[in-house]
Formats: C-alpha cells, structure tokens, sequence
C-alpha cells in the first residue's frame, strides 16, 4: 500500500493487505458482511503525528470519492474530532462505543452526550457493548449505504455480524434522550 488512500472492491481484496487481527480487516469484514453488498470501500491512512483534521484533509486530497467515514479507534476525543470535522463537511460519520456511561442519564461527558450538546447533525452514534470488536457502525453503513438516498431508512435494520445487546427501558429511554442508537 502506498499513499494515504487504498481502495477495495471486495473483502476479498481487502484481505490480502491485512491481517485478519487488524482493526481494519474487523471494520471491512462488519462493513462487506451485509446482505447487499457495498461496491466499494476506501481505506484512509492517519500518521502518528497528525490531527484528525489534517488527516482527513490529505486523505480528501488524495481520494475524495466517499460520502461516510468511520474511524477503528474507539478513543472518544478521536471521535470527537471525526465528528467535528464531518461536521463541516457534507458528508456523514459513524461512530460507536461501548462506554457504560452512555447508558447513565446523570453524565453528560459520554461520547453520545458531547456530541448530542454540539448538536452534530452529520455524525451518528451507536452504542454496542461488543463496540470494541464488531464495529456496528461499519455494518450499519454497509446495510444502508449502497441503497439510493431516500429509499431506504436506517431504522429496524439487521446487521450481520453484531451481536443486539440486552438493553433495559431504562437504558433504552436514556439512549434516546442522548439521541444515541443501538440494536438490540
């Protein structure tokens, strides 16, 4: 692989250049997984010494032809900088985690919550307890993504691969007044 971007047509493809304990052979596998397949999925390079925004700036420059990104780190403030920077752009991000705050009505400083007071409108969050290993953020792009824009909604929707959790009403009524989905 050279440059910022690689592009993959397939799993298949995709796992010829990484090995199946890496986070973006687990990310792709979630994302390729789903009964409609994605054509495609570009694959983006951060530098240890670079900001998310400038990552994602060189990344753009190199190959802009994608409309949502995800990020394998589950590190909120990476998160936080994705969404911020999605936030000025047009197009979307997925994010997930599985933080056990996201479920506690009395803090505010979760993933979910942060960006529910930034009032980000291009960024989704999804709370998984399996966050960590089966990226339901990826499935869920690679469920909805390839259908056109406006037949399809991103509710009730199955995801291969990930495992629902066992949510309370009372989890479930604190997920959505942080408006922060799950599959359950």
């Amino acid at each position: 692989i050279t440059g910022r971007t690689a592009t993959y047509f397939s799993f298949a493809d995709l796992a010829v250049d990484f090995a199946d304990t890496t986070e973006i052979y687990k990310a792709a596998n979630a994302y390729f997984s789903q009964a409609i397949k994605p054509e495609k999925v570009v694959v983006g390079f951060m530098e240890l010494v670079e900001t998310v925004s400038e990552a994602l700036t060189a990344i753009k420059a190199e190959n802009g032809e994608w409309y949502a990104v995800g990020v394998t780190s589950r590190d909120q403030t990476t998160q936080e900088a994705l969404s911020a920077y999605i936030e000025t752009d047009s197009r979307i991000c997925g994010l997930a985690s599985a933080d056990a705050d996201i479920l506690n009505s009395g803090l505010a400083t979760d993933l979910a919550s942060v960006l529910n007071g930034l009032t980000r409108d291009r960024a989704f969050v999804i709370y998984s307890s399996s966050a960590a290993t089966e990226y339901p953020e990826f499935a869920w792009m690679g469920r909805v993504l390839p259908k056109d824009p406006g037949s399809v909604t991103w509710k009730f929707k199955s995801l291969s691969g990930v495992t629902p959790d066992v949510l309370s009403g009372t989890n479930i009524t604190t997920l959505g007044a942080k408006k922060c989905n799950f599959y359950h």
